[in-house]
């Protein structure tokens, strides 16, 4: 009795070691293929035959399931290495294409660098393809030039930078031109300079940087920092209701002491605060004045 189940425990051992599991498939990735082939033959006989318990059987086959993760895995793994050696041979080519416009352009100033480069086709082009190593790397050293420039330009002052605009964008004013360099860097100055001023201060900032001859972009930037620093203004307004009151109050005397005057009514409705205070007052749904009447 004893030798009979030692028997069959080294059959099932047998049976058992003799499955070949996805390590070994992965090993020997054409016997996984041809495994992968024979259930899948296996599995349309059943099917056609309706042999339902075969086909059970089939779908859960070890040797079956561990030969197509295999195959899975292995297209996976030569799909990652044909892309790696493909990116590999791609950023060969743009560095070779690199060193070559760098022997003609490498010590080039970043004016005159921007002047060459704003009329090559690269530059004319919205979309430049993964394989147009020519225009890649042209794109590259510009991109380090607008760098170059940025460190120049950001070392003058933000008044004086923004007068200085005819000797940038006289001649040229496309994109990736000389001027779009300096207005791009102004703009990102803009930013801080506007920063830090309080609203009022802003709102007079508007007839110097949105005058119709002068760069729309800072006067975009200028517009939104307003618009920023109103809705900050307002919302203190909101949560401080006897500030509110001492300011709409003050606007209200103001407007009454130039009555008969629509122009200077107007231009103190429009002004900081009142036109903040009015806008406050709207928030918390208080009824429309419009500067009649006195707060209490």
């Amino acid at each position: 009795m004893k030798k009979l189940l030692l028997l069959l425990l080294a059959s099932f051992m047998l049976t058992a070691c003799s499955e070949k599991d996805k390590n070994y498939y992965i090993n020997n990735i054409d016997e996984a293929e041809k495994k992968v082939q024979q259930c899948t033959t296996e599995l349309e006989e059943a099917f056609l035959t309706n042999n339902k318990e075969k086909l059970v059987k089939l779908k859960k086959d070890p040797e079956c399931l561990a030969a197509r993760e295999a195959v899975r895995e292995d297209k996976i793994s030569k799909a990652e290495q044909a892309l790696l050696l493909k990116e590999t041979e791609r950023k060969k080519a743009i560095l070779e294409a690199k060193e070559k416009l760098l022997k003609e352009y490498g010590n080039t100033n970043w004016k005159l660098f921007a002047q060459s480069y704003v009329n090559t086709e690269c530059a004319k082009k919205w979309f430049v393809g993964n394989d147009d190593y020519s225009c890649i790397a042209f794109r590259e050293i510009y991109q380090d030039k607008v760098k170059d420039a940025k460190a120049e330009l950001t070392k003058i002052p933000f008044v004086e930078l923004f007068n200085q605009e005819k000797s940038y964008c006289a001649k040229d004013k496309r994109p990736h031109s000389v001027c779009d360099i300096w207005e791009k860097t102004l703009n990102e100055q803009a930013e801080e300079y506007f920063e830090q001023m309080e609203l009022k201060e802003l709102n007079n900032q508007e007839t110097t940087y949105c005058d119709y001859k002068t760069s729309q972009v800072v006067c975009s930037t200028l517009n939104k920092i307003i618009n920023k620093k109103h809705k900050e203004v307002v919302s203190q307004y909101v949560k401080d209701y006897e500030l509110l009151k001492r300011d709409y109050n003050q606007c209200v005397m103001q407007i009454k002491n130039v009555k008969n005057n629509y122009i200077k009514q107007s231009k103190i409705m429009n002004s900081y605060p009142c036109k903040q205070t009015k806008s406050a007052r709207m928030e918390l749904s208080l009824p429309y004045d419009d500067f009649k009447t006195l707060m209490e």
